[in-house]
């Protein structure tokens, strides 16, 4: 993950109906890419140019990782998430202000998982989704599931990511030349 600055440039290489995958075109992080939510990609005309960029709203970029960082990266998401879940969980009232905080950073969990797709991480992903899904389940009367079945799949998918975290593999080294 990086931040960028509100306004950095960023030319969007993918789009779907929630996310948008840019690539960072100035400052610090410049070449790297990541997926971000599709409300914090605003889009800009500009006039005698083919190359239209996106300026990106100040937010986390999710970068895929692999390899031993993937699985530091799963674990602390996980338990952060876990976190979340539980509070959450215990919430009975809470005022908008709270409740606006509280959809963004759920948000922003969903849009992080998506650094664990199509990899030995994947559960990683479904997990912050399946958060997600249970707190519009607990703010949302007309949602597609009860609390307790949004609970049930993100549980379940926290279980799966943890499993798959447990399971890293073992560093191997091969010897190409004899050492004398």
């Amino acid at each position: 993950m990086f931040l960028v600055n509100k306004g950095s440039k960023a030319l969007v290489i993918e789009r779907s109906y929630a996310m948008a995958q840019v690539r960072i075109l100035e400052g610090i992080h410049e070449g790297k890419s990541g997926w971000v939510s599709v409300e914090f990609a605003v889009k800009q005309e500009q006039a005698a140019s083919l190359v239209q960029t996106t300026p990106i709203e100040s937010t986390t970029i999710v970068e895929k990782t692999t390899g031993s960082t993937g699985f530091v990266a799963a674990q602390d998401f996980i338990e952060r998430l876990d976190t979340d879940v539980e509070i959450i969980r215990t919430i009975v009232e809470m005022d908008s202000a709270s409740m606006g905080a509280r959809s963004r950073k759920m948000m922003t969990f969903s849009n992080e998982g998506m650094a664990f797709t199509g990899g030995p991480l994947s559960n990683c992903y479904l997990a912050g989704a399946y958060a997600y899904n249970f707190w519009m389940s607990r703010i949302s009367p007309s949602s597609a599931q009860t609390p307790e079945q949004a609970l049930d799949a993100y549980d379940n998918a926290a279980e799966q990511c943890k499993e798959q975290i447990s399971k890293k593999p073992k560093k191997t080294i091969t010897v190409r030349a004899s050492v004398n």
